[in-house]
């Protein structure tokens, strides 16, 4: 592991100046310290970042600890890693001449709630998890998605020390992969945790209380070391509420709710997602006439320009749309 010294003075406000310390570099991960000289805050926030993060000095929730005032440490990965790199041993040495009379709390969402279970079991931290999933998880039964990765490495929370802290962890339970993932890795080893539950949020909890404004509060009060009381994320109108909604009524193959939702979330914001989860819908469950209408009511030449090709060309070729 390769030790370097960085330095970067940001004036944060003017009570506090935060210094950009570099912990470690190597081929795999990097960590980087963001403190105030004379901190008398005893808080230290270690975050990791999402799936398709790479190597920063900053990242998830660095600004929101320097606006609090708390001492920071950013655990980055090297892009498509999934923190697979870090050694659950060189993340200890590197951080533990740090922690002696530190409130540690680790925090991060999917990729990065599993790495705040997984690294702040054995520090005793506080942890705060939003929809933790680690996707390369070869035992993950119900992935959806193939992440190739060629040295899993992270063991069982079980197999370290867990912290005894009770962790606060977000999940909207109509996500069934979210929700499986927890069941399996999280709760063996975790049985006292705070959980919420926010249905229709998806599986970006956080993006969703940030649009409703609701995120700042919440996170000010659980660093706090506070229980907040619910989670509110904005839902009637919003929409991703009404394609989460979409998405449950697909599955359970209600397909009248189901086009009701879509065409809510489309109403509410016209985007690509929306467009193609819609239009495939209506190709799968729906007669001719009414997938052609669907698309004269959007719009041939919107329709066009929002969907992936692997839609638009069976389209075209049907003679639903033509090409531009």
């Amino acid at each position: 592991m390769r030790m370097k010294i960085i330095s970067a003075r940001i004036a944060m406000s003017a009570q506090k100046t935060f210094e950009a310390r570099s912990l470690c570099e190597h081929e795999n991960y990097m960590m980087t310290l963001h403190e105030s000289p004379g901190n008398t805050d005893n808080r230290l926030l270690i975050t990791f970042g999402p799936a398709n993060s790479d190597f920063s000095t900053s990242g998830f929730a660095t600004a929101v600890a320097k606006k609090l005032g708390i001492d920071s440490i950013y655990v980055a990965q090297r892009l498509g890693t999934y923190y697979q790199g870090l050694p659950l041993e060189d993340f200890l040495g590197v951080v533990a001449p740090l922690l002696p009379g530190r409130d540690v709390i680790t925090y991060g969402g999917s990729l990065g709630a599993w790495c705040a279970f997984y690294y702040g079991g054995p520090i005793n931290a506080r942890i705060i998890a939003f929809s933790p999933l680690n996707p390369g998880h070869p035992d993950y039964k119900t992935n959806g998605f193939a992440v190739p990765l060629l040295d899993y490495a992270h063991g069982d929370l079980r197999s370290a020390a867990i912290s005894t802290h009770c962790p606060i962890l977000a999940i909207d339970p109509y996500r069934q992969g979210d929700v499986d993932f927890t069941e399996q890795f999280i709760a063996p080893a975790y049985q006292n945790v705070i959980r919420y539950e926010v249905p229709y949020a998806g599986h970006n909890i956080l993006d969703r209380m940030r649009r409703a404004g609701t995120l700042k509060s919440f996170v000010t009060d659980a660093l706090a070391g506070q229980v907040p009381e619910k989670i509110v994320i904005k839902e009637e109108g919003c929409p991703h509420w009404h394609f989460e909604r979409a998405r449950l009524f697909r599955w359970k193959k209600d397909n009248d709710a189901a086009e009701v939702e879509y065409r809510a979330a489309l109403k509410a914001e016209f985007n690509r997602v929306t467009v193609t989860n819609l239009v495939s819908f209506l190709l799968q469950v729906r007669t001719d006439a009414d997938l052609r209408a669907a698309i004269a009511e959007i719009g041939p030449a919107q329709v066009l320009s929002m969907l992936p090709a692997r839609v638009a060309d069976p389209l075209i070729k049907a003679g639903y749309l033509q090409p531009a």
